[in-house]
């Protein structure tokens, strides 16, 4: 698992090999990497959050202009989120930010919706109304009374009109002044029916939240607030978010340049069992994006987060893993026979992933798998970290309790200096030092900073 292989030519990433070797990786490579999503796997606690760090500095870095959208679960992304300047979004039931699913860049010139974007309000309409997709008539009756309804708002917007954008609620007026024939009409009826009960939703039934005008290059999405909401509002608004995302996709600037577009999404166990639409709608996106400059990280702690199991496999994250370009493997509880087996491990290269280490608060190790087949590459890395990396990211609860602690006590200083603050007292972080807490002297210091 250690070759002579260096890397991509111009890598936004620097990692070493066990014996110190380095190596390059440009996940935007094309001639290296045929598809744009990368699958990590490893364990909770052996590095993934550190790793997701790294590349998404590295590609901002190199890459001044991409585009990073994040799917989060449980706040893992905050910190950098902050760090950088970003956009935390956070979703709660007592104060709703909905996303107009109905909402599209260029509606507001009377542009006509694109298929992808018809498609993703059919979607939307399906899962509402828990209409299976086999229902072709359902589908049919829904896919007319959108094309309907932006025929309506196309008609109403265009330049020096106020931008209009249509909600379920106009949806439903055509849907039941629709002249159905005799077939049809039953079935319209229970759709309405089903669908009524959200006009009066904020999540549902709204225009898209002001807080999504301002142009962002660092946007996370917070899932976990959401996921106690009933199942078909938690399904749709899942949906839209990744729906939010996906429509940036393909983006061209003033030049007519096609924007990058980093899309990290974290804890795939957790999204498949809260928002399974989520998981269609990045496999389909990932189809595009070798062509649209879109690069997809999907993590999860096992490689059967994506796969499923035996006896209930996952056909959609069964192609997410077949059609990966890249697969990190980190160090594994239990078994991992299926993953050895899809990705055509070699036996020294299983042995190399139980071998794994990790040296909390220095470096963490993967295998790295690029490509299929006979002419796949495989290496072993090692990412080192600096303190002010494990300062930003740590999950460890006493350091992210100390983290918090020193925000409370001066919140006149930005975060990026408190982590530099931590990182210069306790470089490789309180566990290594074999602290649970700031001692009371330094905190004292501390209280003498000045701004």
């Amino acid at each position: 698992t250690e070759t002579s292989w260096r890397g991509s030519p111009r890598p936004h990433s620097i990692f070493t090999t066990p014996n110190g070797q380095m190596f390059g990786l440009d996940l935007y490579d094309r001639s290296l990497i045929k598809s744009p999503t990368v699958i990590v796997t490893a364990a909770s606690g052996e590095g993934k959050s550190f790793l997701a760090s790294m590349l998404i500095t590295d590609i901002r870095a190199h890459r001044g202009e991409v585009k990073v959208r994040v799917m989060d679960y449980r706040h893992s992304f905050k910190p950098i989120c902050r760090l950088f300047g970003g956009r935390h979004i956070e979703f709660t039931g007592s104060d709703p930010k909905p996303i107009n699913i109905w909402n599209y860049p260029g509606i507001e010139n009377a542009t006509v919706p694109t298929k992808r974007q018809l498609s993703m309000v059919l979607t939307d309409v399906m899962i509402l109304s828990k209409t299976p997709k086999s229902d072709a008539i359902t589908s049919a009756i829904a896919s007319t009374v959108i094309d309907e309804v932006y025929k309506m708002a196309l008609s109403r917007n265009g330049f020096g009109r106020p931008k209009f954008h249509p909600t379920l609620g106009h949806f439903l007026d055509v849907l039941k002044s629709y002249h159905w024939g005799d077939g049809e009409q039953k079935l319209a009826g229970e759709l309405f029916l089903k669908l009524n009960i959200h006009r009066k939703d904020p999540w549902l039934n709204a225009p898209t939240h002001p807080d999504y005008d301002a142009q962002s290059m660092f946007d996370v999405f917070e899932l976990s607030g959401i996921s106690g909401l009933d199942e078909k509002i938690r399904e749709s608004v899942g949906f839209r978010i990744s729906a939010q995302i996906m429509q940036e996709i393909g983006e061209e600037d003033a030049q007519n340049q096609k924007t990058p577009i980093l899309f990290v999404c974290d804890e795939i166990r957790e999204i498949n069992r809260h928002f399974p639409a989520i998981q269609e709608l990045i496999a389909e996106a990932t189809v595009t994006g070798r062509k649209e400059g879109l690069v997809t990280i999907l993590f999860s702690q096992a490689y059967e987060h994506f796969t499923g199991t035996a006896e209930r496999p996952n056909e959609t994250g069964i192609d997410l893993v077949k059609n990966s370009g890249v697969k990190m493997i980190g160090k594994q509880i239990g078994g991992f026979d299926r993953l050895a087996d899809d990705c055509e491990l070699a036996s020294e290269t299983v042995a190399a992933v139980r071998a794994i280490q990790k040296q909390y608060g220095r470096y963490t190790q993967w295998v790295f798998v690029i490509g299929s087949g006979s002419d796949k590459i495989v290496q072993m890395a090692e990412i080192h970290l600096s303190p002010v990396m494990l300062w930003a990211n740590t999950n460890d609860t006493n350091e992210a309790n100390a983290r918090r602690l020193v925000e409370n006590l001066r919140p006149d200083l930005p975060l990026a200096f408190i982590v530099t603050w931590l990182a210069a007292k306790y470089p490789s972080g309180l566990t290594a030092a074999g602290l649970t807490a700031i001692p009371d002297s330094d905190l004292q210091e501390l209280m003498g900073v000045e701004n």
